[in-house]
């Protein structure tokens, strides 16, 4: 044991302390009694990743995948905003001097009063999102896991986090799209992040020439007839090839070939959907100020 900290967490409403113990080194790994081996061994494979705001495509040297970040949580957006804006009037109703008669803050004046009803609106908002972080933590836990089995070396593009969020923000605030990286560490490997500039891999094509396109184009298609794929999972494809922030494309281009009929739909066709899933909603939110019991998610990506 390296060291003892006490960490403070509210919880419906209650404050509680806990004690961590921080153990020095790494987390012991589980092996089989009778053949010795590791329950959930490290892959050998090296695999190219292509990270969205709400999405993650990965593809390996035997497997390719595309799957939403979090797809078991749901956040009731109406409910969320009709409790901001009555802990927004409890504000106001209790600090007349912080405001002007239409409602605006005034420069200077910090609203400190707070009722009681106040108090629990806001516990009730914070326990919420609560619920949904501890919850969408164990789905990128069970998300992440899969890959490191097959490969602990990863390569991306290198994004900025901020940008998705000045763009997408109620998107990347639901899904909180996250990099393997300390996992990857853990287990021996690494991620390898390059440039998206000198790559450009959503506008690369084997080919050998760019054609750009819209973000609302998700089918990635050669005008040559080279290849017609998912513009996700053909850039994660591409991913796996970078050397020092350059694609050799005549490496991606020759192991094309074995990698285009993969079963997991690395194909050309993209008359079906690549993703697909139906998913119960977890009940992250009180059911006092929700509306339905039951939420049902479902999406579908055309390939």
């Amino acid at each position: 044991m390296k060291y003892v900290r006490l960490v403070r967490r509210t919880a419906r409403g209650r404050l509680r302390w806990y004690a961590q113990l921080v153990c020095e080194g790494l987390p012991h790994r589980k092996r089989d009694p009778k053949t010795g081996a590791f329950r959930h061994p490290y892959g050998p494979e090296v695999q190219g990743l292509d990270l969205g705001p709400s999405s993650l495509a990965a593809v390996g040297e035997t497997t390719a995948r595309l799957e939403p970040f979090a797809a078991e949580v749901v956040r009731d957006h109406a409910a969320t905003r009709r409790l901001q804006r009555h802990l927004d009037r409890q504000r106001q109703a209790n600090n007349p001097d912080c405001y002007d008669d239409p409602g605006r803050a005034i420069r200077g004046n910090h609203p400190t009063k707070t009722s009681r009803r106040q108090d629990q609106t806001a516990r009730r908002l914070a326990d919420g999102s609560r619920r949904e972080a501890a919850h969408r933590q164990g789905l990128h836990g069970r998300l992440a896991n899969p890959l490191v089995q097959r490969g602990i070396v990863f390569q991306t593009e290198r994004l900025s986090c901020r940008a998705w969020q000045k763009m997408f923000g109620r998107s990347v605030g639901l899904r909180a799209p996250a990099i393997l990286t300390r996992k990857a560490e853990r287990a021996g490997g690494q991620v390898l992040e390059f440039s998206t500039r000198t790559t450009a891999l959503s506008q690369q094509c084997l080919c050998g020439d760019k054609h750009p396109q819209r973000l609302a184009e998700r089918v990635h298609t050669c005008p040559h007839g080279a290849v017609t794929m998912q513009r996700d999972r053909f850039s994660a494809c591409l991913a796996r090839f970078v050397e020092e922030d350059a694609l050799p494309i005549a490496a991606a281009r020759a192991s094309w070939p074995g990698a285009e009929p993969d079963a997991d739909g690395l194909g050309a066709g993209h008359d079906k959907p690549t993703c697909e899933w139906v998913a119960e909603a977890t009940l992250l939110w009180p059911r006092s100020w929700r509306f339905e019991s039951e939420w049902v998610v479902r999406a579908r990506q055309p390939a």
